[in-house]
């Protein structure tokens, strides 16, 4: 008998497994009215429960509930958890660290305080360089055709022949403000549709890929694509990844923002900054309601955001962040965990999952000892929490990798000591595999055939 903390319902019923999950103390969904008490101070006892207690709360009790029932204790237990449940186990593994046996933790959202403002980016930008020189929002004819465009620029790294998704997706420094062919005939292009893009709004979209920035500008994508794990002094957080949709952090609908899971992204900044009128008009407290300040909220104003909400991490928000490097105590427990990310994930910034990976290494003796409890895999094509992320890229012909599948390797490595080198991953048509590596080696063809797993190696 095991204990899992899973979010899939299929594992309920496999390997004995007794199954629960958390709502992290609250019913509120992707709102975070609950998070702010009548008077709009913050609700600190909320902001502790879904930060840390709630997933501990539930592990200790669930055990103790399962070991009543069955009369022993379970043998292992295992946490599972994506996006802000991968936060809430990465978060278990740093504070309580043998609260777990084995731990999964997909497209992890570390570092509320800044990714959340982050994710707010594209749709900021479109704000203070497109309507407020009067210019339309960017219709998704434009965002399709300029992402994919940059799909075709960069997805033949790996092989020499279009994937539909980015591998190297450090290397891409495709620029749609050089690219004629993207460019509206009447601004020196030579593409005259619909879903051509002007300099302005090419530069718009530069500024998507690259990430948030103190003063609103962007580098030349030849000296600095955005994608070091180190940001600049300029750098607040990162962006997209060039090829991934834009439709989720820059969907229109109108000519007006379509906020979709935007809308606690907005309540995190107004928490930042400590005003409720930088939210949406619909987050309703007894001190008041939003006022959609973030939609005439300068550059300057939006980096102060991330600069308030780093110091308030602790303070208020109850490490939220969950950014403790030091995982010690878990691989002391004997605690195994695997991360994986995908590179066409619309939300979460894979960067931010290898700059964690790479300081909580440096802080067991580097990346060899890290793997000896903790491995980390980076999915091309992966979209968050699962499917695929590319523009265009078929769901049916891209190779993907379930949930159940990496809970499968954990336990393998839990319990039989059989950790993961690569994982094998296969499109659901079965016409494509590929090998993925485990960070920080990468993927490399070797001969034959492109869509065949044995045609490539890790190194």
């Amino acid at each position: 008998m095991g204990i899992g903390m899973l979010s899939l319902a299929q594992f309920a019923a496999a390997n004995n497994t007794v199954t629960v999950v958390t709502d992290g103390g609250h019913t509120d969904g992707f709102s975070g009215m609950f998070l702010t008490l009548p008077d709009g101070s913050p609700n600190t006892f909320g902001w502790n429960e879904i930060s840390r207690r709630a997933v501990h709360e539930m592990s200790v009790k669930t055990k103790a509930l399962a070991a009543a029932y069955y009369t022993k204790p379970a043998d292992k237990s295992y946490a599972y958890g994506c996006s802000s449940g991968g936060r809430a186990v990465y978060q278990s593994a740093q504070t309580y660290p043998s609260d777990y046996d084995g731990i999964v933790a997909d497209a992890v959202s570390l570092d509320q305080t800044q990714y959340f403002p982050g994710l707010m980016h594209p749709q900021l930008v479109m704000q203070r360089d497109l309507a407020d020189k009067g210019l339309p929002l960017l219709t998704k004819a434009k965002r399709d055709f300029v992402s994919t465009a940059a799909l075709q620029a960069c997805d033949t790294a790996v092989n020499g022949t279009h994937d539909g998704y980015l591998t190297y997706y450090d290397q891409c420094k495709y620029d749609p403000s050089k690219d004629a062919a993207v460019l509206c005939t009447t601004d020196g292009g030579t593409n005259g549709t619909a879903a051509c893009v002007t300099k302005v709004e090419a530069q718009a979209i530069n500024k998507m890929w690259y990430g948030a920035t103190a003063d609103g500008s962007v580098p030349d994508p030849a000296v600095d694509n955005g994608t070091s794990i180190i940001r600049t002094s300029q750098q607040l957080w990162w962006g997209r990844k060039r090829g991934t949709e834009l439709d989720s952090t820059a969907g229109v609908v109108n000519n007006a923002p379509s906020l979709g899971i935007l809308s606690i992204v907005l309540d995190q900044v107004a928490w930042n900054l400590q005003d409720l009128s930088y939210t949406r008009d619909d987050y309703i407290n007894a001190s008041g309601t939003g006022k959609n300040g973030w939609m005439t909220m300068p550059y300057s104003q939006y980096a102060q955001s991330f600069y308030q909400g780093k110091v308030l991490n602790d303070q208020v928000f109850a490490n939220i962040d969950s950014n403790n490097p030091d995982l010690t105590k878990f691989r002391d427990s004997g605690a195994k965990m695997l991360s994986f990310v995908g590179i066409a994930d619309p939300f979460v910034s894979l960067e931010a999952q290898l700059n964690y990976y790479t300081r909580s290494s440096a802080l067991v003796g580097g990346n060899t000892k890290a793997q000896e409890f903790h491995r980390l895999f980076l999915i091309p094509g992966r979209g968050h929490c699962g499917g695929v992320g590319s523009v265009g890229a078929s769901g049916t012909t891209t190779p993907q990798i379930s949930a159940d599948q990496m809970y499968g390797k954990l336990v393998e490595w839990v319990e039989n000591k059989q950790a993961p080198e690569k994982l094998p991953i296969s499109s659901p048509d079965g016409t494509k595999s590929r090998p993925i590596c485990m960070y920080p080696k990468r993927v490399k063809y070797l001969t034959g055939d492109v869509n065949a797993a044995a045609s490539y190696t890790c190194q």
